[in-house]
């Protein structure tokens, strides 16, 4: 394959890792060299100024006033003097030196806040802004007119977690990945505002001539730890002179970011623990204890079998290991060690059937493993709503009750929970009133379908589905190939899927009762209602009083909508616009509080 298109391929199968399926294959280094090959080979390119910035839903778009450019990128201090004699003009040419903040770029103005999107039109989350502290790194400026990064605190996402998750309930990884993630939204509660900050890109600076940039601390600018960073800027202080040397199509010349490199550290790799996965077993490397940033280190990321492979690596190596905002570190390089033990594994640890490597992973052959089903039960239950039952609790109902299946939770006794090791009388009955409590309530449709586990259909895709299909086995009716997200192979995997699975769906139905927006029995909904504002309940409040009273809630205006409750009518927002330009009802709260 030719090298560009090759690298173009790898650079948005490792973004799309990053961002949407919250699982990446490489560290951050090894995804700046591909960017930076790429940026190399095909010089003056759009394709990497593009595809990094995270999508985010909105109510618009936003043309900036100026454009909202990346900067080209310097790895070391050599790089950067280079760049900087190339445009300073004598020893005293007076340079700005900014934090590079990591997080999401945005831009307010005139109460409009937008993200950077393409550099020259941006994403309108102005619905968002009674959420994000604008103050704390303000540096008293008019709020009238601000750029900026919306920032999350990394002290905040390491004491606050399990606030920070995604739609279906999985964690971020690191701040980066929360910030756009949470802004995508639309449940944010009370619990979360005011933890993403805007901070202005000028926030903390300094001033410094151009014979002095060889001699300046760059490290020192790390001592602001409590603010999210991954470089510094460096930009031309003369405004006038800056904009003179003009734009490429990707950049503005005037300016550069000089990354930052991970904290990294070596250490030796002592042996390979294997945890189970729905459908595989997953490598994490057992390693010397070693300290990055202050944080001691056991554990390193190897992904896969096929990428074990790939990179070489045996126990005893010396690993180079960073640490770049995640829990477990990443593999940077290795160095092979006197004793060299390869990688291996030819029986399950926890059922001892045999494995086989089905590239990239290695694959336990017994389909009943208890590990494979110990996972599955735990995102079944997730998917559900069952609250308070973790991974150890399950694991103790699958070897002591034998439980199968999220069914055989559903129906245990009380009698039978408290024969489970570690369960005392009050125990007991707390998990059981928690599963009654889900029984009782009901569930949707979408979350049955969810909770089957089929591979590549997830929360998401499952209530889209069946926002089409008013029911799972419908779904056997439908042109599935040609639905959003689907493909051939997807929609054949949920073929079989519900087919294979049709009395154990009846089954479930039978023990949950599922929930439609269609009230007392009626055969026809009342119709479908979005909510916009700021309100002085929680949205999912009025969500919920909508859903009973047999409205769809939906997220999104369109000419079908029925209603629009809006929290301050005088307010006039994007939503609204479109609602009156649709004929849309709209609602104050108070009016849909009446209906």
């Amino acid at each position: 394959m030719d090298r560009k298109l090759w690298l173009e391929k790898e650079i948005t199968r490792h973004n799309h890792l990053y961002w949407f399926l919250n699982n990446p294959e490489i560290s951050d280094t090894d995804y700046d060299k591909l960017v930076r090959e790429y940026d190399e080979l095909v010089p003056g390119n759009t394709f990497t100024s593009q595809i990094f910035t995270p999508s985010i839903s909105s109510e618009g778009k936003v043309t900036h006033i100026n454009p909202m450019l990346s900067l080209d990128k310097v790895y070391s201090k050599e790089e950067l003097l280079k760049w900087a004699s190339k445009y300073a003009r004598d020893e005293d040419e007076p340079f700005v030196i900014e934090l590079k903040y990591d997080g999401c770029s945005a831009e307010l103005a005139n109460e409009v806040l937008s993200t950077r999107g393409d550099g020259h039109v941006g994403e309108d989350i102005s619905s968002k802004i009674g959420i994000i502290d604008f103050d704390t790194y303000s540096n008293g400026k008019d709020s009238k007119y601000q750029r900026g990064e919306l920032i999350l605190l990394e002290k905040d996402f390491e004491e606050n977690k399990h606030l920070f998750v995604r739609k279906d309930g999985t964690p971020f990884k690191n701040t980066r990945q929360a910030v756009p993630g949470l802004l995508n939204r639309d449940d944010i509660t009370e619990e979360i505002k005011g933890f993403i900050k805007f901070i202005n890109f000028d926030y903390i600076r300094y001033h410094i001539p151009f014979k002095e940039l060889s001699n300046f601390d760059y490290e020192k600018m790390k001592e602001f730890s409590e603010i999210p960073i991954d470089g510094l800027v460096v930009k031309l202080a003369d405004i006038e002179y800056r904009n003179s040397l003009g734009f490429t199509s990707h950049h503005p010349k005037g300016e550069i970011a000089y990354k930052f490199a991970n904290p990294e550290a070596e250490t030796i790799l002592l042996d390979v623990e294997w945890s189970a996965g729905k459908n595989d077993l997953t490598p994490v490397g057992k390693v010397e204890p070693v300290e990055i940033s202050g944080v001691t280190v056991s554990n390193v990321n190897l992904h896969n079998m096929k990428y074990i492979i790939d990179k070489d690596i045996c126990i005893g190596d010396i690993l180079t290991i960073e640490r770049a905002g995640d829990v477990i570190p990443d593999f940077v390089s290795r160095v092979p060690g006197e004793n060299r033990i390869s990688i291996t594994i030819t029986t399950c640890p926890f059922c001892g059937a045999t494995v086989e490597y089905i590239e990239p992973k290695m694959v336990c052959t017994k389909d009943n493993c208890v590990g494979k089903k110990l996972q599955k039960l735990c995102d079944s239950v997730t998917r559900i709503g069952i609250e308070r039952l973790g991974k150890p609790t399950i694991l103790k109902m699958i070897e002591v009750l034998h439980v199968d299946s999220l069914a055989d939770i559903l129906t245990l006794k009380l009698s039978q929970i408290q024969t489970l090791p570690g369960f005392g009388e009050t125990s007991s009955l707390n998990l059981f009133n928690e599963i009654q409590k889900v029984i009782e309530n009901g569930v949707y449709e979408w979350q049955i379908l969810a909770s089957l586990n089929l591979t590549g259909i997830g929360k998401t895709l499952s209530k889209d589905l069946l926002d089409k299909s008013e029911t799972i086995e419908n779904l056997l009716q439908m042109d599935l190939e040609n639905f959003e997200n689907m493909g051939e192979i997807r929609a054949q995997i949920l073929r079989e899927g519900i087919r294979s699975n049709l009395t154990y769906i009846f089954r479930l139905k039978t023990i949950l009762p599922v929930k439609t927006t269609i009230e007392n029995g009626s055969s026809e909904s009342k119709g479908t209602i979005c909510f916009t504002g700021k309100f002085p309940e929680q949205k999912k409040f009025y969500y919920k009083i909508a859903e009973e009273k047999g409205l769809e809630v939906v997220e999104k205006v369109s000419k079908d909508l029925t209603y629009l409750a809006v929290a301050d009518p005088s307010k006039g927002s994007n939503k609204q616009t479109t609602a009156e330009k649709y004929g849309v009802k709209i609602l104050s709260i108070e009016q849909f509080l009446q209906l």
